[in-house]
């Protein structure tokens, strides 16, 4: 009897000990995920509507662009829409950072040549993985430069929310 007691009582004691040799696994904390927040599924569209030549652009020119932020499985799904860029756009450049709740994604367009002396209207779409379920504060950046107000995400299982792009 005493041998079943002994083991009964020595069992937890080893499996902690065990345990706590083994170390901890911080992959799945919130700090540790969102240090690993990435964009993935970056695409653009091609040139939507023609170009405009920019002196003919000028302040009465009116264009929707907006920004729809959608909960898809693990990840958020971002379009930006009518992002006005120069024609000769080759590729996107971009990184995502995260900061006290502040969300910032830095675009860099990438130009053929240089680019032209022409601008038209693109989509952006992409995912943005690693990040928990939370409030935001979203920066969009062009080449470090923020261009537009900041945006408030609320980020749950059931995000669908869109808010138009105001230039500051």
């Amino acid at each position: 009897m005493k041998k079943v007691t002994f083991i009964t009582m020595m069992l937890p004691a080893l499996l902690l000990a065990m345990a706590s040799l083994s170390g901890c696994n911080k992959t799945n904390t919130p700090d540790n995920i969102e240090k690993n927040i990435e964009i993935k599924n970056f695409q653009h569209s091609d040139c939507l509507n023609g170009t405009q030549n920019v002196p003919a652009l000028n302040d009465d020119y009116s264009f929707n662009q907006e920004i729809t932020f959608t909960s898809q499985n693990s990840l958020l799904h971002v379009e930006l829409s009518n992002i006005l860029m120069n024609c000769c756009l080759d590729s996107i450049d971009y990184e995502i950072s995260i900061d006290e709740g502040n969300i910032i994604i830095n675009l860099k367009p990438i130009l053929i040549d240089g680019g032209c002396n022409c601008v038209c209207h693109f989509n952006l779409d992409f995912d943005i993985a690693n990040l928990v379920f939370g409030s935001y504060v979203v920066k969009i950046q062009f080449d470090g430069q923020q261009l537009y107000d900041d945006i408030n995400l609320i980020y749950d299982s059931n995000t669908n929310q869109t808010d138009p792009l105001i230039m500051n």
